[in-house]
């Protein structure tokens, strides 16, 4: 009983060098180290310093905020957020952060795409202040507008992989994984685009066949990836596919206003070959 006693005054001894080595409470700091709880004017300043001290609220009220080691949820307590007005006061517009609920993942990303004019809604459909889905430890998404639905399904997000499937915009294949996936737009063709005439943005035309799955050549060595940085995405709030003739690369000799190529392959002359 005794060394449990003693290991009691060594940690009390601990507690206090550690509560004095912190200093007189101030403006800056996210806790009162006299009181062991955040600093007086807390409520009235913490939207702010959240995403100042991203993921430092994580530490003590949950991955969730539902709690955590402090007991207190952020989302469950009548004097905290019951209630939200504005998406702005827990999510960064877009979410920029690092932690739950302002986990930036792909949102940035998304939402500079042209012409797609994304808002909360268009993937949280359903899911705003208000109603039963919102603050409920759970990414809701649900998507409004059926123009992402692939040809062969509805649009879906899983809470358990964290990507989406059946999006018309990834040619109805998988996404990548929305917190820590990518894609090489200027290399990875076929994590959107796969041969045949199931999906949207499948390349099914002319000679297609003969030189992508034939012979085995690749997208790029057709198609300028410096040209499609300026169009690649702007049609994706349509299912047509448009401006494709003006990624070819010079090289290939293509000529769109009668789709014949001047180019040689392999002894091969393609003088007057229709595409």
């Amino acid at each position: 009983m005794s060394q449990v006693r003693n290991m009691g005054l060594v940690m009390c001894a601990l507690l206090i060098l550690f509560a004095a080595g912190c200093g007189d409470p101030n403006s800056e700091a996210i806790f009162d180290p006299n009181t062991g709880k955040h600093i007086g004017n807390w409520m009235v300043i913490h939207g702010n310093s959240y995403g100042a001290y991203d993921g430092r609220c994580n530490e003590c009220h949950g991955t969730r905020l539902d709690g955590g080691i402090s007991a207190i949820g952020c989302f469950t307590n009548a004097a905290c957020h019951s209630s939200v007005t504005s998406c702005g006061t827990c999510h960064g517009n877009p979410p920029s952060g690092r932690s739950f609920p302002n986990a930036a993942g792909a949102h940035a990303v998304h939402l500079s795409i042209q012409n797609t004019n994304f808002n909360c809604d268009t993937c949280h459909a359903g899911a705003g202040d208000g109603t039963i889905l919102h603050m409920n430890y759970i990414v809701e998404a649900s998507f409004s507008n059926a123009t992402y639905n692939s040809a062969g399904g509805i649009a879906a997000y899983s809470s358990i992989t964290k990507s989406c499937s059946e999006i018309s915009c990834h040619g109805g294949q998988t996404s990548p994984n929305w917190v820590t996936g990518s894609i090489d737009v200027n290399g990875q063709c076929s994590a959107c685009h796969i041969y045949g005439v199931s999906e949207h943005n499948s390349y099914n035309s002319g000679e297609h066949q003969r030189h992508v799955v034939d012979e085995g050549i690749s997208c790029t060595d057709c198609h300028d990836t410096a040209k499609l940085a300026s169009v690649h995405f702007d049609d994706l709030n349509s299912t047509l596919m448009t401006e494709a003739d003006l990624t070819i690369i010079n090289a290939t000799g293509y000529t769109d206003t009668n789709n014949t190529c001047t180019i040689q392959c392999h002894g091969e002359n393609h003088v007057n070959d229709i595409w």
